[in-house]
């Protein structure tokens, strides 16, 4: 900065004389100094009788203030929701060098519409001030295309088009489309075979304000009635039972059309330890797979199959229904057997039976060793046997007295029916051809009524049944049948019309030539007579 000569203030001066120009000097005046006050300095005046004077100067002061420069930043060209703001839009400038904070930020992706940008400038000199500017961005809206899947279905039905069979294409930033509502003339149970058009409208989702949506037609297809038929296998049976009871098992085979299926034939798959006992009239069993005669089955039609298995001493096991046949099957999944509803788990709950057992004495007088086991029903229910298996015996020991084998193990039978609270004694007897002492393991199990040797020899004809009204509002059902005092006897009963049997609690012992005997339901029996259709008695003596 140049400060001049004449930039000054004479006070004092008379009689006509002047001060022309006087020398100006600061430590501010070059480019290079800073913002701030320097001091200016006056010296050598010139001028008119300045001899007749005595000259005292004062400073003034030279203010360096903050530099000037330019900056600027032109409204960017509009972009497409979905692009993310970059250097083609944060692109301000400035004359000098210094840093740009821009808001938004580089990476930003805008809504539609129009957008205000903002950015500080901070010059690097600070004798410069920052500034601050702002342009407008207009953001517009993305193409969203949804296109409506296509679906059909059968003449003579309704069809739910729901709002998810579709395709959105176009979607950017993590937008979504949710749901949309499908509709099409063609859905109406009465809608002629033939094409219509599937709408798609009101999409639901995230984002879709920055978007410019259109819509794709689907293909709704009305066809003729389809060839197939839809066989479900459904099977129901107990999930807990005691090791060695009946377990009966329903089968439930239904057919949900259109069409009549042919050559149903319905199987039942039970595992290698599980026995098998009986089944529904017609059945074929080899190999534990258990196979009933084909059928025709109607649309709308149900049919029922019954199996009855004895369960294993312990563990769990499955039983497995399903079914094939000649008629195409849309849904193969429920009647091919890996379908929950097809499948039964059975789970053999704990022994009912204490069983309480003494060392193995030797006879000298028969050669072989004696033990006494005290078998004890400590279940709710009477059982019709028991069967008492011996396991653990080393080769050179057998059982002497052995009623048969199951697998290898040895067992002794009990052929009558143990009350709950009531117990039994065997006498195991051994051969030992070592003659040192052993040991075994015992294992007791119910034996079902239809498995005991005396199932249908022993029976006893029931003479009479009636109602016992004496009571009001509690009527109860009598059977009568001839007795021996003394004698133990066992009611059976059945409410599947005699295709399997329960034993009812507990058994009794007669006080005279005829007995009458009144089925009140639990505990005896499992529900009163009045409870089922139909209830079949046969008294068995012990």
């Amino acid at each position: 900065m140049n400060l001049g000569t004449t930039n000054f203030i004479a006070s004092g001066l008379v009689n006509g004389d002047t001060v022309t120009s006087v020398t100006l000097a600061s430590a501010g005046t070059p480019s290079g100094a800073a913002v701030g006050s320097y001091p200016i300095t006056a010296s050598a005046a010139t001028g008119t009788g300045l001899a007749n004077y005595t000259i005292s100067y004062v400073n003034g002061t030279l203010t360096v203030s903050l530099g000037n420069y330019t900056a600027s930043w032109s409204n960017p060209t509009n972009i497409v929701y979905g692009t993310a703001l970059g250097t083609n839009q944060n692109n301000a400038t400035a004359s000098v060098p210094g840093s740009f904070v821009y808001n938004p930020t580089n990476g930003i992706v805008l809504p539609a519409g129009t957008n205000t940008l903002h950015v500080v400038f901070t010059p690097t000199d600070t004798n410069y001030a920052g500034t601050n500017l702002t342009v407008a961005l207009v953001v517009t809206p993305a193409p969203l295309s949804i296109t409506a899947g296509n679906q059909s279905k059968a003449f003579g039905t309704t069809l739910n088009l729901g709002n998810t069979n579709f395709i959105a294409s176009g979607l950017v930033n993590g937008d979504t489309v949710t749901s949309v509502t499908l509709a099409s003339a063609g859905t109406p149970s009465g809608a002629a075979v033939g094409a219509y058009p599937i709408t798609a409208s009101s999409p639901v989702g995230t984002g879709l304000a920055n978007y410019t949506i259109s819509y794709v037609n689907g293909t709704l297809t009305v066809t003729n009635v389809p060839q197939f038929a839809d066989v479900a296998i459904i099977k129901t049976g107990t999930t807990n039972v005691s090791a060695g009871a009946s377990v009966t098992y329903t089968i439930t085979a239904t057919n949900a059309g259109p069409l009549t299926a042919t050559n149903v034939i319905v199987h039942d798959r039970f595992p290698t330890n599980v026995v098998f006992q009986s089944a529904s009239t017609g059945y074929s069993v080899s190999n534990n797979l258990v196979t009933w005669p084909s059928i025709n089955l109607a649309a709308g039609a149900s049919t029922n199959y019954t199996v009855i298995l004895v369960a294993p001493a312990s563990g769990v096991f499955t039983n497995i229904a399903f079914s094939t046949a000649t008629t195409p099957d849309p849904n193969p999944a429920n009647n091919d057997g890996t379908a929950n509803g097809s499948q039964v788990q059975t789970t053999i709950l704990p022994s009912g039976f204490a069983i309480q057992s003494g060392a193995a004495i030797f006879n000298p007088q028969t050669g072989l060793y004696e033990e006494t086991v005290i078998v004890t029903n400590i279940g709710p229910s009477t059982v019709a046997g028991v069967r008492l298996y011996v396991g653990g015996l080393t080769n050179s020991v057998t059982l002497y007295n052995a009623t048969g084998t199951t697998n290898g193990t040895p067992y002794v039978d009990y052929y009558a029916s143990l009350n709950p609270g009531s117990n039994v004694t065997f006498v195991l007897e051994f051969y030992d051809s070592k003659r040192v002492p052993f040991t075994n393991t015992l294992t007791a199990v119910a034996i079902p009524f239809s498995s005991l040797p005396s199932a249908g020899t022993n029976g006893v004809a029931v003479t009479t049944e009636f109602l016992d009204t004496r009571i009001p509002g509690d009527t109860r059902f009598v059977i009568e049948f001839p007795t021996v005092p003394g004698k133990s006897y066992t009611i059976i009963y059945s409410d599947d019309n005699m295709a399997t049997w329960k034993v009812a609690t507990p058994s009794i012992i007669a006080n005279a030539t005829v007995t009458q005997w009144y089925d009140d339901g639990p505990p005896k029996t499992d529900s009163k007579p009045t409870a089922v259709r139909s209830r079949f008695y046969r008294v068995i003596q012990d």
